[in-house]
């Protein structure tokens, strides 16, 4: 998660990659999400060299038809306001997706 986060991901400024939080070690589950054997992971994401923090879900789906494994994330940022909704509200949005081909 952090090697593409790196790529992809960072703060207003230089050196500010997001990473995962290494004060609290990420939760992992492992359930059925479309029938694909899949893997959950909840924890809390945080800008290196930055203030800003909040938290992610990770699924990583093994679609074994097509030989892969699809990644979906999602992670909010809402310092004024409890994030627990806007976290629930992704997981949601992730667990409808449709895997077409």
């Amino acid at each position: 998660r952090d090697s593409i986060g790196n790529l992809y991901i960072s703060g207003t400024e230089s050196n500010t990659p997001m990473i995962t939080e290494e004060g609290y070690s990420p939760y992992l589950f492992k359930l059925k999400l479309n029938g694909k054997e899949t893997y959950e992971t909840k924890g809390t994401w945080e800008l290196k060299n930055d203030f800003m923090s909040g938290p992610f879900v990770n699924y990583a789906l093994v679609d074994e038809a097509h030989n892969r494994i699809l990644i979906l994330e999602g992670f909010c940022y809402s310092p004024s306001k409890k994030e627990r909704d806007l976290i629930h509200e992704l997981e949601s949005i992730i667990k409808s997706v449709v895997v077409l081909k």
